[in-house]
């Protein structure tokens, strides 16, 4: 296989940003089992420069696009156990960052 930049972000992906021994966790959604980053001094200084400081969401985190199918904005997400709302997502090679706000109606 060729080494194009989409198949180093690829590898690196796999190997770096989602190994557990480095950034990822294992976490449940939807009931399955999958590595993420957390990110949540992203979301504090989103909800900082976006939104004024107001809160907006709960949970921002990473997944490789293969491990979820693609949350959609206003639907309800279970992360460990916990029902949250899509708030936000964005793609970017080969992963979906998610932003989830408290479910709470």
């Amino acid at each position: 296989m060729e080494m194009t930049f989409k198949n180093f972000i690829k590898d690196d992906v796999e190997n770096v940003f989602l190994n557990s021994l480095e950034f990822a966790d294992e976490h449940i959604i939807d009931r399955k089992k999958i590595k993420v980053v957390i990110d949540n001094d992203t979301l504090k200084e989103r909800n900082r420069k976006e939104y004024d400081g107001i809160i907006q969401a709960d949970l921002l985190y990473f997944a490789k696009k293969d491990d979820i199918k693609k949350p959609i904005v206003g639907e309800v997400q279970m992360f460990d156990g916990i029902l949250y709302r899509v708030f936000d997502v964005k793609e970017d090679v080969n992963m979906y960052e998610v932003i989830l706000q408290s479910n709470e109606d």
